[in-house]
């Protein structure tokens, strides 16, 4: 009662410049979920106050400053002995730098927020980092694996790796480093199983357009990440199959970098238009180049595609607008809760 009584004194007086005390005049939210919300650390404070934000991103700033510190002091003196002790305790440095990379990064609270997943996801990093260290160490030891089979070792061990963390705690950059690890992986694998320049690049090329729609199924997210990193592997892996100049290469890349654009248009996304365009330069710069060389075709293509990519965002756009004006207007504040 007496919680009751104090949001109604203070949603007289600071409504205005405090949000929580807005939300309780308005009947947003109750008296209690306003006093657990302001119990929070990350709680919105009157005024525009935002002394409690900064305190743990100087912190945080700082560990990650005494962390690099550490790194290049560990890396300086690494440097210094690592040819004077044998492979076994190199393997051994490795092995113990990724698993306690590991556990200190499964330790941190998860009352930390956003930091504390920050975090984590840097100490993990560098667990797959020097478990991919390990690895290399260990298959450049092996008389087993020839060509680029040491290579497909360490990128898919690694990768199988970073996917058993990103299961325990999914992570944007994790997940970042996984996708990259398995398209290496695929890339090394055809390169083992069959002969050519062009085959790495499809397998390259597999893993973004796996990673796509797995984003649209919703088993990975965020969805905008997924796009993103699907389409720029893609037509990633789609360029480099056009190494060798063969016409059916160049025309995948083109078809792909096509596919990238109209999937832009159709989900109204700048950013993918303008990954798109850089890929559509690449792709029609080669294509130029291999069947018209010496001619003005290649400045009238890119001409023509210029003009087509500014009117599909000029339609991407105008779409986004009228969206705009068809969504209801808000008034009061956001609703906190569910968000």
């Amino acid at each position: 009662m007496s919680g009751d009584l104090t949001w109604r004194a203070t949603s007289t007086t600071a409504a205005n410049d405090d949000p929580v005390a807005a939300w309780v005049a308005d009947g947003i939210i109750t008296p209690e979920q306003g006093d657990r919300i302001r119990s929070r650390p990350d709680a919105p404070l009157p005024g525009g106050q935002n002394d409690r934000p900064v305190a743990p991103l100087v912190v945080e700033a700082l560990g990650y400053l005494r962390g690099a510190i550490g790194t290049v002091a560990i890396v300086l003196i690494a440097g210094e002995y690592w040819s004077e002790i044998g492979d076994r305790a190199r393997l051994a440095l490795l092995a113990g730098a990724a698993a306690a990379s590991f556990l200190v990064g499964r330790l941190v609270p998860g009352s930390w927020g956003e930091a504390g997943t920050r975090l984590r996801s840097v100490l993990w990093l560098v667990s797959i980092a020097c478990a991919a260290g390990f690895l290399a160490l260990w298959g450049d030891g092996s008389t087993r694996l020839h060509g680029a089979e040491p290579a497909l070792l360490v990128t898919a061990g690694a990768a199988t790796y970073a996917t058993a963390l990103f299961l325990l705690r999914p992570g944007v950059l994790v997940q970042i480093a996984m996708m990259g690890l398995w398209a290496a992986a695929s890339a090394a694998l055809l390169v083992v199983l069959v002969d050519g320049d062009t085959w790495p690049g499809v397998g390259v090329w597999a893993v973004g357009v796996l990673w796509l729609l797995l984003g649209e199924l919703g088993t990975l997210g965020p969805v905008r990440l997924t796009r993103i990193m699907g389409a720029l592997l893609a037509m990633l892996g789609a360029t480099t199959s056009t190494s060798d100049r063969a016409d059916a290469a160049i025309l995948f890349s083109l078809a792909t970098v096509a596919i990238v654009l109209v999937l832009a248009v159709a989900w109204n996304d700048l950013a993918l238009l303008g990954l798109g365009a850089l890929g559509a330069v690449q792709a029609i710069m080669v294509a130029v180049d291999t069947w018209f060389p010496s001619s003005l075709a290649a400045p009238v293509a890119l001409l023509v595609v210029g003009a087509g990519l500014v009117a599909a965002a000029i339609r991407i756009a105008a779409r986004r607008a009228r969206a705009a004006d068809r969504m209801p207007a808000r008034s009061g504040p956001a609703d906190p809760i569910g968000r």
